[in-house]
Parts: C-alpha cells; sequence; structure tokens
C-alpha cells in the first residue's frame, strides 16, 4: 500500500515554492501583464472624453468596449489553438511584443487625428480585449505546467501554495493598477470636468437644477433651450472644444501616456520572462509521463 501523503508545514511550503525557478519567472512576468490588461480600460474613458474633447463622449466609449468584448471573445479560441499548435511560451511573447509595439505607436498619435477620425479607436478596444484576455487564458495554463513541474520534484502537488501566493500578488498589483495612475492624472493638474459643476454628460438639471444649460463652467455657460448635448446655445457660438471636456495640454500627454505608451511599455516588459518560461510543450509531455 502507497503511504499516506506527508502535510509539509507552512513555512517550508512557502519556501519551496518561491525556490521555483520556474514559479519565479511567472510572477515576473504576471505583475506588469496584470498592470497592462487592466489600465487600458479604466483610462479609455479619459482619452476619449478629453483628448478627442468630445462633449457627447459615452456612445464612442461604450462602442470602444464593445470592441473590446469583440477582441476578447474572439481572441479566446484562436489564443487556445495557437497555444495548442506552437506552445504557450510563443504565442504568449509574440502577442505581447505585437500589443506593446501597437500600444506605443498608438501612444503617438495626438487626440486631435482620433478626433477626427473616431474609427482609428476601435482597433485599440479590440486590443484591450484582447489583453484582458491574455492575462488569464495562457498564464493560468502555464501556472498548471508550474505545479506539475513542482511536483515532478517534490512528490506532492501544492496547488494552494501557488494560486495563493499568484492571487494575492495579482490582487495588490491590481490595487496599484487601479489608483496610481489616478493619482498620477492628479498630481498633473487633471480637474474632473474640466473644472465645471456639470455637462458633458453631467446633467446640470440634476447637478445645480440649471435644465436650461449645456454646461455650468468658470467663466462659462452654454445656456440653451433644454440643456440636451449638441443643442444651439443662446449667447454664444459653439465652441471648438467644450469646457467640460477640456484640459491642459500636459494632462491630455499624461492621459496618453497612462492610456497607451505605459501598457505598451508593461506588455514588453511582461514578454521578456514570457520568453524565458523554460517550461515546453515538449518537457510537460515528458514530465507528466515521468509523473
Amino acid at each position: 500500500l502507497a503511504a499516506p501523503p506527508v502535510e509539509v508545514p507552512f513555512i517550508p511550503s512557502a519556501r519551496r515554492v518561491l525556490n521555483n525557478r520556474p514559479y519565479c519567472t511567472y510572477l515576473l512576468m504576471k505583475v506588469p501583464l496584470t498592470c497592462f490588461s487592466l489600465i487600458p480600460s479604466n483610462l479609455a474613458a479619459y482619452f476619449v472624453k478629453h483628448n478627442m474633447a468630445l462633449e457627447s463622449w459615452l456612445p464612442l466609449y461604450n462602442i470602444v468596449l464593445l470592441f473590446a468584448l469583440a477582441g476578447g471573445l474572439v481572441a479566446t479560441p484562436l489564443l487556445v489553438a495557437a497555444a495548442r499548435r506552437y506552445g504557450k511560451r510563443e504565442v504568449l511573447t509574440r502577442v505581447l511584443v505585437f500589443e506593446g509595439v501597437f500600444y506605443v505607436l498608438a501612444g503617438l498619435v495626438p487626440g486631435s487625428i482620433f478626433a477626427a477620425s473616431p474609427m482609428l479607436l476601435l482597433p485599440i478596444g479590440a486590443c484591450i480585449g484582447v489583453g484582458q484576455v491574455i492575462a488569464f487564458v495562457l498564464p493560468d495554463a502555464m501556472l498548471a505546467d508550474i505545479i506539475d513541474y513542482a511536483e515532478l520534484h517534490s512528490g506532492s502537488r501544492d496547488e494552494g501554495m501557488y494560486t495563493v501566493v499568484e492571487t494575492n500578488l495579482q490582487q495588490f498589483v491590481e490595487i496599484a493598477g487601479g489608483v496610481v495612475p489616478l493619482i498620477v492624472l492628479s498630481a498633473g493638474g487633471y480637474q474632473a470636468l474640466g473644472g465645471c459643476k456639470c455637462g458633458c454628460g453631467v446633467s446640470c438639471e440634476a447637478a445645480i437644477g440649471e435644465p436650461y444649460s449645456r454646461w455650468h463652467c468658470p467663466g462659462s455657460v452654454g445656456y440653451s433651450c433644454t440643456g440636451a448635448i449638441g443643442e444651439t446655445l443662446f449667447f454664444e457660438p459653439e465652441p471648438e472644444v467644450p469646457p467640460c471636456a477640456a484640459q491642459s495640454d500636459s494632462v491630455q500627454h499624461i492621459i496618453s501616456f497612462l492610456f497607451l505608451v505605459l501598457p505598451g511599455v508593461l506588455a514588453l516588459l511582461a514578454a521578456w520572462p514570457a520568453s524565458r518560461m523554460p517550461i515546453t510543450s515538449a518537457r510537460h509531455a515528458k514530465m507528466v509521463e515521468i509523473i
């Protein structure tokens, strides 16, 4: 009869997990990969509203999210099929390099060009969906391979410890990825609604009891008949940029950097440890056979 498994105490078990070289490489990949998948979706609304200077920004933002959803749904089966044929490491590395270069190049395009041709934003929406999918589909499969590798060395499966360490690290990274960009924006001079009390989707009737205003900003009140977006103004010509969507050039540069350039750099940073993952499909098949 086989001997019952020996329960390993917490400290030795944790040390054994952190001494696993493939797992440490995986964690080095997971940190930038998580931020890469999280930041663009959080900053998309700011880019559409302020860099493209749109008063009616919500419809375009919803279309971007729709393309992100479609991109994720289409990418999932394609990534799985490609990983089975070419290997998880190879597919993840190539996709991260492609998205990283694409984001960095897109970040060099001025927001005015996106405002003149809003359709240019749709491929970015699709890439947002692919980035969110790729942060889970292939890395989770890699983690399963790493757990098999650990079992080959120790004789026991420690799924719980490996999953707990990764999950806690990912939660800390998600907090930082969601909060730090907003702190940077605030430090750079960002003001919600450009310092206005209402407008750009925030009803002036609900906010300050003015149903006849499109926006109410310092030095500018957009009086109209019903306050509807795009309605003809009474006492002034239509401004080129609605005050509630206006931000300084420095703030727009920060938004563009956080929305596009930073995720691109993070994708390239994640691609390096992804390319260094030592467990290939052939090696994993051999490990499973030995186990």
